[in-house]
């Protein structure tokens, strides 16, 4: 099998189309069948829950088992994780989001995800986030609260980790038929991986989207491939490989079309 050097990107929740994560993940999978050739990727990269789709698309999980998983997440989330949670997004780096973090003096408060440059979403309580949504109308900064009534990647889901892994013990893990890498640990996964494990922590770890994408551009990507409803993390890789911003977002002709940027 050749070796080709596209990367496949997975989006989290779907709301703007009325998609629940199940619904997320199925539709990427069937984008990805209908978009990948006889090669082998670079890499699939999920940003946030899409971290499933990509561990069920490269076989480490059947898609019944998909399903299985992201309906114990959910009920976990809605069990044990702390309520009345979101997530924002703030047109500032990590460093200056992290600041008005501190700022609001929240301890459910914390940066989840640095999507690009000038890109990071915050998240935890909803009154925590009002405060963040004041401190960026003082500071004429660029804030938008998110569809999500969860605040992934925060403290407020950490007593949903123990009882959502012991909950997900008998789905059993596969081999890989194709690399993934996770924007979370920050390097491949492996077969050795216990990638249930890896996957339920990553509900409360920060995603390093932006990290992830540089790391593939190190490596020589020479396609971005989105295998969702809207070119979402495509214009995220525009803004953070060098030199791609002015770059066309293309769409594929397929009946389950993906969208897609050239970086070189």
């Amino acid at each position: 099998m050749v070796t080709s050097k596209e990367v496949f990107l997975f989006p989290g929740y779907g709301r703007a189309h009325g998609q629940t994560g199940q619904q997320l993940m199925e539709d990427a999978v069937v984008r990805y069948r209908c978009a990948v050739a006889d090669s082998r990727p670079l890499a699939l990269l999920g940003h946030s829950l899409g971290f499933l789709a990509a561990l069920v698309c490269a076989g480490a999980f059947t898609l019944d088992d998909g399903r299985r998983i992201i309906r114990a997440q959910e009920q976990a989330v809605s069990r044990y994780g702390q309520p009345e949670g979101g997530m924002v997004t703030l047109e500032l780096n990590e460093t200056a989001a992290a600041t008005v973090a501190a700022d609001v003096g929240d301890p459910g408060l914390a940066v989840a995800c640095i999507n690009a440059p000038d890109r990071t979403v915050l998240s935890g309580p909803v009154a925590a986030l009002r405060q963040v949504a004041e401190h960026a109308k003082h500071q004429d900064v660029v804030c938008v609260r998110l569809p999500i009534d969860v605040a992934y990647h925060s403290p407020m889901l950490n007593d949903v980790v123990a009882p959502l892994r012991a909950e997900l013990d008998r789905i059993p893990q596969h081999r890989l038929r194709a690399p993934v890498y996770s924007a979370t640990t920050h390097r491949f996964c492996s077969d050795d991986d216990d990638l249930l494990t890896a996957m339920v922590e990553a509900l409360v770890l920060p995603v390093r989207f932006e990290d992830a994408v540089l790391r593939m551009d190190s490596l020589g990507a020479d396609r971005f491939v989105e295998c969702g409803p809207d070119p979402l993390l495509v214009k995220l890789v525009r803004l953070s490989v060098p030199g791609a911003e002015r770059l066309p977002v293309h769409r594929t002709n397929s009946v389950a079309p993906c969208w897609y940027v050239h970086p070189r």
